[in-house]
């Protein structure tokens, strides 16, 4: 389903972001928090957004990433806190403010029979949009110009989410609110939508809030993380600070982990290392004595499947976080 505000514009509207600072605030949460019965689907959730960045959201499935989002776009009414967006308190009261907001919150429906364009034509009508010009911008935005004469039904599911943008960036928002937006697609269209939402930030400007649980998807597009873990806001962190406190490792894949450990700890005096799934070692000291470590393994019949120097990524901070195991 997509988000959708009924109005009436008159006339052009600015560009995005021509009335912000490049530090503004464009979203922000103060301890939204949803109750359905006795279960907190979110709690106490409090985030900030700032113009031009490509936020992402991210957490299980089932972490409260998607009700966060429906009460940022109010199609649903937090128990208590409430959400701004570009300065404005959201709510009934204020619909307005989604003149300037473009969101997808699930799966896009559209009319089957209908075409590309005329999709995007009905929905330019319910907005209120004078002209086709929008419908037109919005196709070359989303690469579906050569597409416009296809009916729905006939497009790929990496196509359906490029037409749920393209619908999104009808009115031309500086704001882009997306839950989930390479849920369901093959590796081809998760490369298209990704590439697509870099687009939008990098060329138009346009800030992205983004929700997701597949971390590579996060690693590669975001510039700011929120981390959400049975709907509570557990870490908010720049990417480049992310990398900054990750650590480089050798890591060693090794027959017997439980004799590499000893030899580690009684013959080479190594202290700082974590053992994963069994058979691979994490050693975070003394990463210039490799070839060392490899002969005091081998000298004690411990066979080294393989060694080699790593940084931790998204995966494993998210990991040490919430626990469990990420999904890729």
């Amino acid at each position: 389903m997509v988000h959708a505000v009924h109005f009436t514009r008159e006339g052009p509207r600015t560009g995005p972001g021509d009335n912000l600072s490049s530090s503004a605030v464009v979203l922000q949460t103060h301890g939204l928090t949803k109750v359905y019965g006795t279960e907190r689907a979110v709690s106490d959730l409090s985030l900030t957004v700032r113009q031009g960045e490509i936020y992402g959201f991210l957490g299980r499935n089932g972490a409260g990433k998607t009700t966060t989002i429906r009460m940022i776009l109010s199609l649903v009414r937090p128990t208590s806190g409430w959400a701004e967006v570009l300065g404005t308190r959201v709510g009934p009261t204020n619909p307005d403010i989604y003149e300037r907001v473009g969101s997808i919150v699930e799966v896009p429906g559209f009319y089957s029979n209908l075409s590309v364009f005329d999709n995007l034509d009905v929905h330019r009508r319910l907005l209120g949009l004078r002209g086709t010009r929008c419908v037109e911008n919005a196709l070359e935005l989303a690469g579906l110009a050569d597409e416009r004469a296809k009916k729905a039904r006939a497009l790929s599911q990496g196509m359906r989410q490029r037409l749920g943008l393209a619908r999104a960036l009808l009115n031309q928002p500086e704001i882009l609110i997306l839950d989930e937006p390479t849920n369901g697609l093959d590796p081809v269209g998760i490369r298209e939508i990704r590439a697509l939402i870099k687009r939008l930030a990098e060329e138009r400007k346009i800030t992205i809030f983004m929700s997701s649980h597949i971390l590579s998807e996060v690693q590669q597009l975001a510039t700011r993380i929120g981390i959400i873990n049975e709907g509570r806001l557990v870490e908010e962190i720049d990417y480049d600070e992310l990398r900054r406190r990750n650590r480089t490792y050798l890591e060693v894949q090794v027959s017997d982990a439980a004799k590499a450990v000893w030899v580690l700890e009684e013959e080479l005096m190594i202290r700082d290392f974590s053992v994963h799934d069994g058979s691979r070692i994490r050693v975070y000291e003394a990463l210039d004595r490799a070839g060392e470590i490899n002969s005091a393994l081998s000298s004690h019949g411990i066979m080294v499947n393989r060694l080699n120097v790593n940084e931790e990524n998204l995966e494993d901070h998210f990991i040490k976080l919430v626990g469990g195991e990420a999904e890729h």
